[in-house]
């Protein structure tokens, strides 16, 4: 049986929803799961923001 490569976006900290996201998608052995570690666009945000207003002079 061919797989189907599959890609769920998770952010680290949401480790409740990572392991039911795996427990349902693994009742379908044709899915080739893989995680890919999200970003919370927010704390970019911020970070772009409080750098633009010169708050943060260099990368931490």
């Amino acid at each position: 049986m061919e797989q189907i490569k599959t890609y769920v976006i998770n952010l680290p900290k949401d480790l409740d929803r990572r392991e039911s996201i795996l427990k349902e998608t693994g009742r379908y052995l044709w899915l080739d799961v893989e995680i890919v570690k999200a970003v919370y666009g927010k704390d970019k945000l911020d970070y772009t923001i409080r750098k633009k207003q010169g708050i943060i002079r260099h990368m931490e």
